[in-house]
């Protein structure tokens, strides 16, 4: 795991996975299926990425 704001992966500090990689906007609704334990940034509320991409609960 690495931190998302490295890369601007997210736009807060959150754990994702070392091979993580931006997908589509989330204005764009997709069904991101992320791995047991994380969570698709878009879900949450406020969104902590402007991309779909599996962050750590």
């Amino acid at each position: 795991m690495r931190d998302g704001c490295t890369g601007a992966t997210t736009t807060v500090h959150a754990c994702v996975a070392n091979d993580a990689a931006a997908g589509p906007a989330c204005s764009v609704e997709v069904s991101r299926q992320c791995p047991e334990g994380q969570v698709d940034a878009c879900s949450l509320t406020p969104a902590i990425a402007t991309s779909h991409v599996c962050v750590l609960r």
